[in-house]
């Protein structure tokens, strides 16, 4: 009788132990981002950075942050010109595995203008898959759409 208590706390340990690396091996393959979901979060962190003036954090979302051109120092001298707010992704679109365009809206001004109001657009940015990540292609040729 003692051998067979054991003998069944032994296979419900064994199975209660991998049951538990079943369920930990499931949730974190759903917590896994998709390419797609890793890259609206990272459209979206570069944006929130911009809006916040903060060049530093949207230099880490830029191709540039890799080739170092332009440096970081030249990178924030040019950035905090014009003010952005209201952002939103509207689309994003793989054109390959290591090439994506993100169509967003936001809202823009420029401090030196201060009676003008706010100018909402819409554009398309392109996005490049360097290093296992997204970055913002250093070379833009942004489609305003109306």
């Amino acid at each position: 009788m003692n051998n067979k208590l054991t003998h069944s706390l032994s296979s419900y340990r064994r199975y209660g132990f991998l049951s538990l690396c079943l369920v930990a091996l499931l949730s974190g393959c759903s917590n896994l981002p998709t390419s797609e979901n890793n890259l609206e979060n990272r459209v979206q962190n570069y944006w929130n950075a911009i809006i916040a003036k903060d060049p530093i954090t949207a230099y880490n979302y830029e191709e540039a942050s890799i080739t170092k051109t332009p440096n970081i120092t030249d990178y924030v001298k040019h950035s905090g010109q014009i003010e952005f707010s209201d952002l939103k992704v509207l689309n994003t679109e793989k054109t390959s595995s290591d090439e994506a365009y993100v169509q967003i809206k936001y809202k823009y001004k420029t401090p030196l203008l201060r009676k003008s109001p706010a100018t909402q657009t819409t554009i398309k940015e392109r996005w490049r898959y360097l290093n296992r990540q997204w970055y913002r292609a250093s070379e833009q040729n942004p489609t305003t759409t109306p």
